[in-house]
Parts: structure tokens; sequence; C-alpha cells
């Protein structure tokens, strides 16, 4: 198993929940992220000034850092809390969307 060579590599000490759901984590989303959230969780379990890794730090590790999918459905659900560009466009009554060539535009 990949997660459990890594973490003799990092030398990281998992527990087998941790390492279970690692593996698992590696698997639904990509081999990479779950790496990162190794190193990540090892310093959750360094500030708690424990030295093995447990399921407790890898599922705040997991809340801390998002994979691509769940990064792109956060962008998608909070899509109008970003700039988009459209809100500089003003349309008026005559059908012009409001915007001025940019050799009209003077400093």
């Amino acid at each position: 198993m990949l997660a459990n060579f890594r973490s003799q590599e990092e030398d990281v000490t998992l527990a087998p929940d941790a390492l279970s759901a690692l593996a698992k984590i590696g698997i639904e989303t990509s081999l990479r992220y779950a790496m990162q959230l190794l190193i990540t969780s090892h310093l959750i379990a360094a500030k708690r000034k424990s030295s093995t890794v447990e399921l407790l730090d890898l599922e705040r590790a997991y809340k801390l850092f998002l994979d691509q999918k769940r990064s792109v459905q956060f962008l998608q659900d909070n899509e109008h809390e970003f700039i988009s560009g459209n809100e500089w466009e003003e349309v008026n009554g005559n059908g012009n969307d409001g915007t001025v060539p940019m050799q009209e535009v003077q400093a």
C-alpha cells in the first residue's frame, strides 16, 4: 500500500483507522492530495504533542484543505460571492451596456 510506504518514508506513524481512511481518500481523490494530507495530519498531531496521526488529525486536515472536486463544488456553490466582472457592466434604457471603448477613455 502506497500510503503505508509513504508514511514510513516521511517517518510518520499512522493509527490503523487513519491509514485506512488515507488510502480511501487516495483512491477517491488523488494520491497527491492524500500525501499532502499525510504531512498536514502529522503537523496537526505534533501540535497536540502526539507522535501518532489519529483519524481525528486526518479529519481536521481534510476539513481544512479541499481536494479538487470539493474545491470546484465550493466555487460553484459560492460563485455569487466572487467578482465575475459582470457587476461592472450597467445596462441603460437604450440597449447600450454602458461600456466605453478604451480609445474614448481619457485620463
